[in-house]
């Protein structure tokens, strides 16, 4: 028979032993529930934020794979450099702060420690014949980490192939301070475009073309691609 649960049956049952018992058991238990449910209300879900065993915030992919890009110090490279319809095409190999280049007619290059060198035969001469207004020398894996570091991310393809292509913008203006620390007001942007494999970017592309318009050039399409290869494979540059 049901009846029904008043004050004054608590009250009744508070000065029996038993029902004082049961009424404490009842109330450590609701009490219990509350602080279960809100310890795991705090609780974050591991891969978010924290790693258990070390106890250190993990690192954003984005910024991992930047951070791989720019300290690349030993690979090879195929340098492509678009003038309005025409390619030139430069292929070197880098380890640590010396390259050798070659053009498409066979001319080789010397770099070290930012200085160029032109070879001839086998006697290296300081070179300073540039045929373009950048020192393209100076994009280098951590010169581009730092333009994209500080782009936008515009969008983002994936291929069949497990390449995956990033495109960014930059402000033209941010471009030039961070390239020749010039201050510009420009609503002009430049175009970087990114592959990566397999958590490595193997490829940058810099359309600088809009740079030649804000120059005032008569150059249409000024493009730099740079193919990244043999990571890790060149043996030590050695040039008498």
């Amino acid at each position: 028979m049901n009846k029904k649960f008043s004050f004054k049956n608590i009250v009744e049952a508070w000065h029996n032993p038993r029902g004082r018992a049961a009424i404490l058991l009842c109330g450590y238990l609701i009490f219990l529930m509350f602080v279960v449910g809100g310890v795991r209300s705090n609780i974050k879900p591991n891969s978010n934020n924290i790693d258990n065993d070390n106890n250190v915030e993990e690192t954003p992919k984005e910024e991992i794979l930047n951070s791989e890009y720019k300290n690349y110090s030993n690979y090879e490279y195929e340098l492509k450099i678009t003038v309005n319809d025409v390619t030139n095409i430069y292929l070197g190999k880098k380890n640590n702060n010396k390259s050798l280049i070659t053009d498409v007619n066979n001319q080789t290059y010397y770099l070290e420690d930012g200085i160029l060198y032109i070879i001839n035969n086998g006697v290296k001469n300081i070179y300073n014949n540039n045929n373009y207004d950048l020192n393209l020398i100076n994009f280098t894996p951590n010169t581009n980490n730092s333009l994209i570091e500080a782009a936008t991310l515009n969008y983002t393809t994936n291929f069949a192939n497990g390449n995956i292509s990033k495109n960014y913008i930059l402000s033209l203006s941010a471009f030039m301070k961070l390239i020749f620390g010039s201050d510009i007001s420009s609503n002009e942007i430049v175009s970087i475009t990114t592959t990566e494999n397999n958590d490595l970017i193997t490829n940058v592309t810099l359309d600088l073309s809009n740079y030649e318009k804000y120059k005032g050039s008569n150059v249409n399409n000024f493009v730099i691609s740079i193919t990244y290869s043999n990571l890790n494979g060149v043996p030590e540059i050695n040039v008498d």
